[in-house]
């Protein structure tokens, strides 16, 4: 997600260094637990509920993203010897182990408060991806999240463009991510009741939000030209967030009450819209055919995300509302 290296120094706190990058984070975190205790008062759960989670999330999170990050680079872990692991001002944290973390801790919160889990990551789901939206606007500090040269002049202004490494427009990528984050979590915070008036099952809020981030994950994901959490053309938080909607997809299909023929033709064309998204990051690269135009490449790859995103969300959607009284 970041490496912290590269983020501005704003004070020192105990003698640690408080990086902007860190400042924001924190502050996002404040908002998200105020989000939540709001959340959860409406939806009926504990304040207990909210307060274990965030005891049992941050160390948990901390934990996990230090974790996939060093995983991710263990040429850094092969340099620097296995001590690198836990120098954790060097380096960076990873938002896939963060994902990892909100859901065990979900688990657990749901077993000692005696709630449903679902009910816990809709209470809290909405104030984490505010908190990611303030992290993912404040990455310009980390220097990542860059894009390919701004061509256009028009274009070239702050937030659609931002200073590369040599004094070129690059496009501001990591604004467009915080962009998504920020609308998803304004639009889940208002989500509780359908159209019809009726409660949204448990996990609705949750799962739709988080197959929205994800799906969009793809197209900024794909328009970063930084080197972080990459291997050759592969990114992993791309892949990441594709196992996401491949294990939703995967565990919806089976209660959705599809017929057989149904089920085969949604997981035809979510299994072309991935491979598609595959072949343009080959494209991208320049690994294929470099005379295809980047505005093709963008396009194809926005419509696959877009496409396999919302079979997954209307597969969730009516396996949840099946199973509402189960949960």
């Amino acid at each position: 997600m970041f490496e912290m290296e590269e983020s501005y120094v704003l004070f020192k706190l105990f003698g640690l260094e408080v990086t902007s990058y860190a400042f924001f984070v924190t502050l996002g975190v404040a908002l998200a637990l105020v989000m939540a205790l709001y959340r959860a008062r409406r939806l009926q759960v504990k304040s207990d509920a909210i307060a274990n989670f965030t005891l049992i999330a941050i160390p948990l999170s901390l934990i996990l993203a230090r974790g996939v990050f060093c995983l991710c680079r263990m040429v850094d872990v092969m340099d620097y010897g296995i001590s690198y692991i836990f120098r954790l001002t060097s380096g960076g944290y990873s938002l896939m182990g963060v994902v990892v973390a909100v859901f065990i801790s979900a688990l657990i919160v749901g077993k000692i408060n005696k709630v449903c889990f679902l009910r816990v990551l809709d209470s809290v789901l909405p104030g984490l991806l505010m908190a990611l939206a303030v992290a993912r606007f404040a990455e310009g500090a980390t220097f990542n999240g860059k894009g390919l040269e701004v061509m256009n002049s028009a274009l070239q202004f702050f937030p659609i463009a931002m200073d590369g490494m040599f004094g070129e427009k690059v496009y501001a990528v990591f604004m467009g991510e915080g962009a998504t984050a920020l609308i998803a979590a304004i639009w889940a915070q208002g989500q509780y009741f359908d159209k019809n008036g009726k409660k949204h099952p448990n996990g609705w809020v949750a799962a739709m939000s988080t197959i929205i981030v994800a799906g969009a994950q793809f197209m900024w994901e794909s328009a970063r030209r930084d080197d972080l959490l990459k291997s050759g053309f592969v990114r992993y938080q791309m892949v990441f967030s594709g196992a996401i909607l491949i294990i939703l997809l995967l565990i919806a299909t089976r209660f959705t009450g599809y017929s057989i023929k149904r089920s085969v033709i949604t997981w035809l064309v979510f299994a072309a819209c991935m491979g598609m998204n595959v072949f343009v990051e080959f494209l991208i690269d320049g690994k294929v055919i470099q005379e295809v135009p980047i505005w093709l490449c963008y396009t194809l790859n926005t419509t696959g995300a877009v496409v396999a995103s919302a079979l997954t969300m209307h597969a969730v959607s009516s396996a949840l509302r099946r199973k509402a009284e189960k949960c």
